[in-house]
């Protein structure tokens, strides 16, 4: 992935590369919000409102609408993995603007280019908590993969974990992936965990580095 401009790498920690999908292409005129949500009462309502939000605009590609109204921001360089979980942030409720990457004057918030996986990694200091093995995220906890340096950097929406015979396969929505004729989409992926990495189906791994607790925010 093309990095942040100010967030710190990991390459002392993780060996590994892999190549990141960019587009040079910017997105279409934003269209209005399709679908108006209204925010949850309480973060208990959270995992419900992640399946109704994200079930209605994905798959989306570039030059549709809903991708259009996600990647608002998009100035066409780099990857679109990052607006995708900052909108869903913003939908939720969230409007901390120092987590929140998205120019949403009415609510306070500003976005800053370059600052979309910065604002989730945040140092790994608190609110995102590193990964241990045994654990975890909740459904809409917001991901961070890297193989340590900034084009390894990937960030997407946790929706699940499955057993199945061969191990524990990790279900997300993702930006940043290859849709038609090889520009951005948004959809769902699912890899399998393999220690502290997950590994698609195409072998590409990346390391598990942690995530956001969107629970642990607070509304507003």
């Amino acid at each position: 992935m093309s990095p942040d401009t100010d967030s710190p790498t990991l390459a002392e920690e993780i060996n590994n590369n892999t190549v990141a999908v960019q587009d040079t292409e910017p997105p279409p005129a934003v269209a209005e919000d399709p679908t108006p949500v209204e925010p949850p009462a309480s973060t208990s309502d959270l995992g419900e409102l992640v399946d109704t939000l994200l079930t209605d605009y994905l798959p989306c590609n570039q030059g549709d609408a809903k991708f259009a109204e996600i990647a608002k921001d998009w100035t066409g360089g780099g990857t679109t993995c990052g607006f995708l979980v900052h909108w869903l942030l913003f939908r939720l409720g969230y409007r901390n603007a120092h987590v929140v990457n998205r120019n949403e004057p009415e609510a306070g918030l500003k976005y800053v280019d370059g600052a979309n996986i910065s604002r989730v990694w945040c140092g790994g200091h608190p609110p995102f908590q590193r990964f241990k093995m045994g654990t975890l995220p909740e459904k809409g906890d917001v991901l961070f993969l890297s193989n340590g340096p900034p084009n390894t950097e990937h960030v997407e929406v946790f929706m699940g974990a499955e057993q199945r015979e061969d191990g524990v396969y990790w279900l997300a929505a993702a930006g940043g992936q290859t849709g038609k004729n090889g520009k951005q989409a948004m959809h769902t992926v699912t890899r399998k965990q393999v220690g502290r990495t997950l590994v698609g189906s195409s072998g590409v791994s990346k390391g598990i580095q942690g995530w956001i607790p969107i629970r642990s925010l607070g509304l507003g």
